[in-house]
């Protein structure tokens, strides 16, 4: 596959881009469930609360540096950190591939942020908080006709997202009423709305 430099300095930019944003689904996917600031403090270790210098807050390069541990009180940083971090720029670069800088491209990268906050939730609690979905799914409706398939139409993107949106809600809901309360929640329900 050859790549023209615009391409390629596209992908050069994606995954920095993401790598930084991979560490910013983290700390929402830490603090967010505990009723936390996403903003304030800045990043500190959560076990003794020191604040993390920059050196030690670079994306997948400093959890492989300091070994996986906080430098200061030896605590173990989860693997998760830079598989989120190093598996959010792949999937940067692989949009920006595929999409260029467009906004097309935005539209994609902003459904995975939020997608993947969820997922990060949802498997660390077992739980998919209303917070997120809500808003999300106000995203996704303001953003859906500028996205992929956007040719089609606002009229026609809307009426396939909700299409889609009641599709996915309907057989998620259906497993929620057999399974009646085994293993399925009332948030896996509405993620289903995202379909």
């Amino acid at each position: 596959m050859d790549l023209s430099l615009t391409e390629t300095l596209q992908l050069v930019y994606a995954v920095p881009i993401g790598l930084s944003f991979g560490t910013l689904f983290n700390v929402v996917a830490d603090r967010l469930p505990q009723g936390m600031s996403i903003v304030f403090p800045a990043s500190h270790c959560p076990t003794f609360k020191h604040p993390i210098s920059l050196r030690d807050n670079i994306p997948v390069f400093s959890y492989l540096w300091l070994r996986g541990k906080c430098r200061y009180c030896s605590a173990a940083i989860p693997v998760r950190v830079p598989i989120v971090e190093a598996g959010t720029a792949v999937l940067f670069a692989i949009v920006v591939a595929g999409f260029d800088m467009s906004v097309e491209a935005v539209v994609i990268l902003t459904s995975i942020g939020i997608f993947l906050v969820i997922g990060i939730i949802d498997f660390d609690t077992r739980l998919i908080p209303n917070v997120l979905v809500g808003p999300g799914l106000l995203i996704a409706l303001a953003l859906f006709p500028f996205g992929p398939g956007s040719e089609l139409g606002i009229g026609e993107a809307y009426i396939r997202t909700a299409v889609g949106a009641l599709s996915g809600f309907g057989m998620l809901l259906t497993v929620y009423l057999v399974a009646q309360f085994m293993g399925s929640a009332i948030g896996d329900w509405y993620l289903g709305l995202y379909t």
